[in-house]
């Protein structure tokens, strides 16, 4: 009975299940059969390897969404009865005629690092992982979380603004930056399982969305990410009033998304005034004003446009397939250089190396793709992803050995950050914050995620080794007046 109240498997199982075979069913007749069954199948299979109950799946959302952003494109060729090569053909600006072996690649390609995860990462510990976590929430108090999100989000804000003045310190400042996510995802988990605070959850969501929207890329979907990864480890996450909750989240995030892609191209250019460059030229008071002039003017046409255009903006394999295009028939493979560079770059940290390259990932994506692609100068970056590179350097083949060793390796970093950690919920935020921050995109360039999955690793294991405890101590209740609960 405990293991129905804690995973809700059975129900769970059922469901799965039956979604699957009517996918597969409503798949065989649809115009590109064998990619739609086989993205279903592949998403199965991404639940079997990486669901684990009573943890934050961090590890599903990051392989999860990148098979959203591989498979987005064949659901919306099915539902127009079109082929993928014919939509691309249609729609996309390059890589058309590839795009089916694109997809075909990316999907293997994300079954190679699942696997590699799954090797790594060991079995769940259900019961266990959810009694640690319940020993130490339960002594939380949300008042001091709610107070210490707002902190995080201050100091957050006042590093970012050092690292700017202090290149050579940028990449660790941007790994102690993850700490904001560790906090928000503490508070988030502790009201949700103490179901009380729900008011101070809101006002610091509320607070993490404004500055999201008002940033010039618009990161806002990192608070929803933190909320989501701490409403489905909650025990009995997907029952009743919470599995609502989660939907509701998912809902807000897919809207929220639509309406940034309506708006996008009217805000950047208020926001640097017609200026090339990712640049703020405004205050926020007049920021906010025009963000809200210009979510008011929507229009059920623009809302249309604007959920067309996300799906064209999640997906990534046009790039991999004009990449396919141009390599090896114009460019050969490059023997594993694109990847040896990722591993240099971040060992030779801006601190002691000055004069080390900025990463620039239009300038690859226009190399390798052969595509005209909007760079910093344009207010734009927009990278061909670590799938594409990896097939550059290594072939449709090798590409796979090099995923998985990957997968072994984003792996192993959840292994070391969960089962080494003597506070569970500061070790799942820890995980939650590294995980679906540095390695959840296909677009991802290898370069940036190398390092700043290893920098983020360091920095987050180093305080959660040394400084988690001290922490803590802050945030619980108080046991009488004047003493506060020790956590051993």
């Amino acid at each position: 009975m405990d293991d129905v109240l804690l995973t809700g498997r059975p129900t769970g199982n059922k469901l799965l299940a039956t979604v699957v075979i009517i996918g597969i069913a409503l798949g065989l007749a649809s115009a590109n059969a064998a990619l739609t069954v086989a993205s279903i199948l592949l998403a199965y299979v991404l639940v079997k390897l990486l669901w684990r109950p009573g943890e934050p799946p961090v590890l599903l959302y990051a392989m999860g969404f990148q098979w959203v952003q591989a498979s987005i494109l064949i659901f919306f060729a099915d539902l127009q009865n079109l082929t993928l090569k014919e939509l691309g053909a249609n729609s996309l600006d390059a890589g058309g005629e590839m795009i089916g072996a694109a997809t075909w690649l990316t999907l293997m390609s994300l079954l190679a690092i699942a696997l590699g995860i799954r090797l790594a990462v060991g079995p769940s510990r259900k019961f266990e992982a959810q009694a640690a976590m319940e020993s130490l929430t339960v002594q939380l108090e949300v008042q001091r979380l709610f107070y210490a999100s707002l902190w995080a989000i201050a100091l957050s804000s006042v590093l970012t603004q050092f690292s700017y003045m202090a290149p050579g310190l940028s990449e660790p400042v941007r790994g102690l930056v993850l700490l904001r996510w560790v906090v928000y995802y503490l508070l988030a988990y502790t009201v949700i399982t103490q179901r009380r605070g729900y008011q101070q959850l809101t006002i610091v969501l509320a607070v993490e969305l404004s500055i999201g929207f008002l940033g010039f890329f618009s990161d806002f979907r990192a608070v929803l990410i933190m909320t989501l990864m701490a409403a489905m480890a909650a025990p009995n996450a997907l029952r009743g009033i919470r599995f609502r909750n989660i939907v509701a989240i998912i809902v807000l995030t897919a809207s929220l998304g639509v309406i940034w892609q309506s708006i996008k191209s009217d805000y950047r250019n208020f926001l640097n005034q017609g200026e090339a460059g990712q640049v703020i030229l405004v205050s926020r008071i007049a920021q906010f004003s025009e963000l809200v002039t210009l979510i008011g003017d929507l229009t059920p046409e623009k809302l249309i446009e604007g959920g067309r255009d996300l799906i064209y903006r999640i997906q990534f394999v046009n790039f991999f397939g004009a990449t396919m295009g141009v390599v090896p028939a114009y460019i050969p493979h490059e023997n594993g250089r694109l990847w040896l560079e990722a591993i240099e770059h971040v060992l030779s940290p801006r601190l002691f190396n000055p004069s080390k390259p900025v990463i620039n990932d239009s300038d690859r994506t226009a190399e390798y793709s052969g595509m005209a692609v909007a760079g910093g100068e344009d207010g734009s970056s927009i990278g061909i992803g670590y799938i594409a590179e990896t097939y550059i350097d290594f072939g449709p083949v090798v590409m796979m050995i090099a995923l998985f060793i990957w997968g072994l390796w984003v792996g192993w970093v959840y292994r070391i950050l969960t089962r080494s950690a003597r506070y569970l919920p500061f070790a799942y935020g820890c995980a939650a914050a590294l995980i679906t921050q540095n390695a959840a995109l296909v677009e991802q360039s290898n370069m940036k995620m190398v390092g700043s999955m290893l920098i983020g690793f360091l920095a987050l294991y180093l305080v959660q080794k040394y400084l988690a405890g001290k922490l803590l101590q802050l945030l619980v209740a108080p046991f009488e007046v004047g003493v506060v609960r020790r956590i051993d």
